[in-house]
This record gives C-alpha cells, structure tokens and sequence, in this order.
C-alpha cells in the first residue's frame, strides 16, 4: 500500500498494532502458566515429606490406636497444607493406612502403606 511518499498508512499501522497487540496477549497467557506452575515441583516435594513424616509418626503407635483423623490443616510455613488421614480394616489383623495431603496447587497427594498387627 505505499505509494511514492515515505511512511506507512494508517491502515498499516492499525495492522501492525493489532498484530503485535495478539502477540503479547499470546505471551502474557504463557507467562502466566509459568509463573502458576513453576514451585508445583516443590510443593509435590513437600507434600511428599509431610505425608512420609505423618506415616512415621503412624508407625510408630500401637495397631490397635492406628485410627482415622479428621483433617487438620498445619500452621507455621506448611500453612497452606493439610492432612487427613483415613484406616480401612482388612480383617483382623490387617489396615490399609492412607495419608492424603491436600493443597491448593496439586489438588491432593496420598501415601498408603499396609498395617499388620504381628
């Protein structure tokens, strides 16, 4: 659309501005993912060791007192985090034991081990 004179025209410009203009906005919206995603590895580790640290804490009492607890949430810098734990009976000499995690960016993470009574 240039004719003999120097520049662009305004339809040009409108083009280039509303190209550049859906470019950032694509970018903005990755950006964004990133920055939601980015310490999900490290509440997954977390959340990992305080399940594991809530399972010792189970294995360590007797078989008869390992029993469900509502949900608690932690304080301090696990603030974010919860914990539930949930003992189905097999028979009478076997629990399934589960610890669930809760927080808000991965949902849940849940560590289950089998609990004998020998």
């Amino acid at each position: 659309m240039m004719t003999g004179k120097k520049g662009f025209t305004l339809l040009e410009l409108v083009m280039m501005i509303v190209v550049i203009g859906l470019s950032f906005g694509g970018l903005a919206v990755v950006t964004q993912q990133v920055v939601l995603n980015i310490h999900k590895p490290q509440v997954i580790a977390t959340a990992t060791a305080l399940a594991e640290k809530e399972m010792e804490r189970l294995k360590r009492l007797s078989f008869a007192a390992t029993a469900a607890e509502a949900s608690q949430n932690y304080t301090g810098s696990f603030s974010g985090y919860s914990h539930r734990t949930t003992v189905t009976s097999v028979d009478a000499d076997h629990k399934v034991v589960a610890v669930v995690i809760s927080h808000p960016a991965i949902t849940s993470l849940t560590l289950a081990l089998l609990r004998t009574n020998y």
